[in-house]
């Protein structure tokens, strides 16, 4: 997920700023404090997560006269996802900017292996050595001093989540340099190397793009020179009987062994006991499933009881029942008579339609739902969620379920924007970049559509469910599973190609941060208030249209074999899945003012329990919102987008009717 600090521009914008600007990228592989560095120097809020994927794309921002831009994680030149082509490209783009190239002190033999693959670059650079305490309470101490003087670059010891080194860090942005120390192939590769950087003289990073041309990166090859690439690449291959990609890497991480040894003291470690078994328990193939079914408990017992349960009833009966609903209707009923009151106004059991307070009025219905039904859920969900980030655990549950995901063409990291969807459908699509395959890509983009709720779908679902028997909740768990699978499997088959090996950073355990949490949830909160209530504003002002021309009552006839005939739900259910079209949590919202009132001292009659597990069942299923739906035509294609809606609807239909056979069957309807 990204948020924009001022600007979020593609490498292309940000290429053509003006030349005066001083640009300075903030480049390393991903979950080495790139974002909190950015935060921290240009008091600006990029999202920052312990867990790799965050930035996907490139957020920037202007400070102190200076262009500075966080960009998407990279493990070498060569890209191995849509995210780490984003910044290669971009890199290539101009010369003589600056390099913040931040590095995990864990992993330092990494971290100088991406400065040989980088230091052929025309920038110059300067050296964030990052999470160097945890380095140290690993047992490794690491002389930056020298490491700096054998780069060639000035080394910073930083911790970017406590501010230590930062303003040392800034200090010496000055005496960034260019690398002095660079890549020298054997002399049969360098050959092959300059021969095919004549072909790109003309370019920036000439010899750059020749060792990303024979290592097959299709930006930089066109056909005039492919033919001439392919058949030095070809020779290279013969020769040593290794790809080219693995020859480079070989040459570069020796050399990266060589510097890290000298330059690294290895002593007694503080191993952390109980943090390290606790770490290994998450990602254990058995051990692990209790851990998620404990995590997922406490996130339904503070998002789904607490949050939808008693705040949600205390903001929407007392604050806008008792209060703010009473007040303005007194305001309206204190104005004379005339067309303008009786447009906007209409009380309960009045004939006509308010277009501010009534039956489906702007304020009583869209901003009540909006505020208090899903607001408080979606509060806590985000809450919890900045929670999980920090303290590290997401990672690892990514590596649990990687066996798992293998069996729908996926590997473990496709967790992550999985993971992301139950915040938000739509920026999880975004960061199904980080995985390396478009086969994965395109899969995990259709599982979210199909059926990962959003944390407000979510909320509303949980308000919904709260009085729902425990083997009712197991039943549209069961059916969530099942599609997921199915489906999984399916796409997996027709879907051409094959899910890339699973390399992945586990990040430590850490206690998570205060102003770091309550930093994310507000600004995902704020998101939420600005991107989503005026969807709702709209869908209810879309019911509001259709109900004062007549033709609501109309479609809801019309749907009625759907919803009656085939899902046994009323016909008012019609008009939820109406909202849907906007937005399903504004769907779900629906279907919670439908339900809510039915359940008797706390508990739902058979029948209706039966009949809220077919609406959440189709609702959750039901087509992607339309904020998700265009950015999938813009990542995917538009025509992929249609064909999600079309297939999303269909199965969301299909599943119901399902789900409500089988209820039928086992005497619960």
């Amino acid at each position: 997920m990204v948020l924009k600090s001022e600007h979020n521009k593609s490498f292309l914008d940000i290429a053509g700023e003006a030349e005066y600007k001083e640009h300075i990228y903030f480049v390393g592989p991903a979950n080495v404090g790139k974002s909190c560095l950015f935060s921290a120097i240009t008091k600006k809020f990029a999202m920052v997560s312990n867990y790799p994927g965050t930035t996907v794309e490139i957020t920037q921002t202007e400070f102190d006269g200076k262009l500075w831009i966080d960009t998407p994680g990279i493990y070498g030149l060569v890209p191995g996802s849509e995210e780490e082509a984003v910044a290669i490209r971009m890199l290539l783009e101009n010369t003589d900017s600056k390099i913040l190239l931040v590095l995990d002190a864990r992993n330092l033999l990494r971290g100088i292996s991406l400065f040989l693959a980088l230091s052929e670059l025309k920038h110059r650079f300067i050296i964030a050595l990052n999470m160097h305490d945890e380095a140290s309470d690993a047992g490794f101490d690491i002389d930056s001093a020298a490491l700096g003087l054998i780069l060639g670059v000035p080394v910073v010891p930083t911790v970017a989540v406590t501010r230590q080194g930062i303003r040392e860090l800034t200090a010496r942005f000055s005496q960034a340099s260019y690398a002095s120390l660079k890549m020298q192939e054997t002399y049969s590769i360098e050959t092959v190397i300059a021969n095919v950087q004549k072909s790109f003289e003309s370019e920036t990073h000439s010899r750059v793009r020749a060792r990303l041309a024979l290592c097959g990166f299709v930006d930089v090859i066109s056909k005039k020179n492919e033919e001439e690439i392919q058949s030095a690449k070809q020779s290279l291959i013969s020769y040593y009987g290794k790809s080219v990609v693995t020859l480079f890497a070989e040459s570069r991480n020796e050399l990266a062994r060589f510097i890290a040894d000298s330059v690294t003291v290895q002593r007694g470690r503080n191993p952390k006991r109980i943090v390290r078994i606790f770490g290994d328990a998450a990602m254990h193939s058995v051990w692990g499933w209790p851990i998620l079914a404990i995590v997922l408990f406490v996130m339904y017992q503070i998002v789904g009881v607490f949050a939808a349960g008693k705040v949600v009833n205390v903001i929407e009966s007392v604050f806008f029942g008792e209060w703010i609903l009473p007040f303005v209707s007194k305001l309206f009923e204190l104005m004379p008579n005339s067309i303008i009151k009786s447009f906007l106004y209409a009380p309960e059991g009045a004939a006509g339609t308010g277009l501010l307070i009534g039956q489906y009025g702007l304020f009583s219905m869209g901003i009540t739902y909006a505020i208090a039904i899903v607001l408080p859920v979606v509060f806590f969900f985000f809450l919890l969620f900045s929670i999980m980030e920090d303290t590290g655990y997401l990672p690892r549950l990514v590596v649990m379920l990687d066996k798992l995901f293998r069996r729908i063409g996926l590997n473990g990291r496709a967790v992550l924007p999985m993971i992301l969807g139950l915040g938000c459908d739509t920026m999880a699509t975004m960061t199904t970049r980080i995985l390396p395959t478009k086969k994965e890509r395109v899969l995990v983009t259709f599982l979210l559509a199909l059926a990962v709720p959003c944390s407000a779908q979510l909320g509303v679902l949980a308000a919904l469910a709260a009085s729902l028997s425990a083997r009712a909740i197991a039943v549209w768990f069961t059916v969530m599973l099942i599609v997921i699978f199915i489906t999984g499997w399916i796409g997996s088959k027709i879907i051409p190609g094959k899910p890339a090996p699973m390399i992945f950073e586990i990040p430590p355990l850490r206690i998570p941060k205060i102003s770091n949490i309550a930093a994310k949830t507000v600004a995902r909160s704020e998101w939420y208030l600005r991107e989503a209530v005026p969807l709702f504003i709209l869908g209810t002002f879309f019911l509001w249209l259709l109900d004062a021309l007549h033709l609501l009552r109309l479609i809801e006839k019309a749907m009625a074999p759907v919803v009656v005939g085939l899902l046994g739900l009323p016909e008012s259910a019609a008009r939820a899945f109406l909202m849907g079209f906007l937005r399903r949590d504004y769907g779900a919202a629906g279907l919670y003012d439908i339900f809510k009132n039915s359940a008797v001292n706390g508990v739902y009659p058979q029948g209706v329990e039966a009949q809220i597990i077919v609406s959440i069942v189709t609702i959750t299923l039901f087509i992607p919102c339309v904020a998700n739906f265009f950015v999938i035509g813009k990542e995917r294609g538009i025509k992929s987008a249609l064909l999600i809606v079309f297939l999303t609807t269909a199965i969301a239909l299909f599943c119901g009717t399902c789900t409500r056979l089988f209820l039928i069957a086992a005497g619960w309807a």
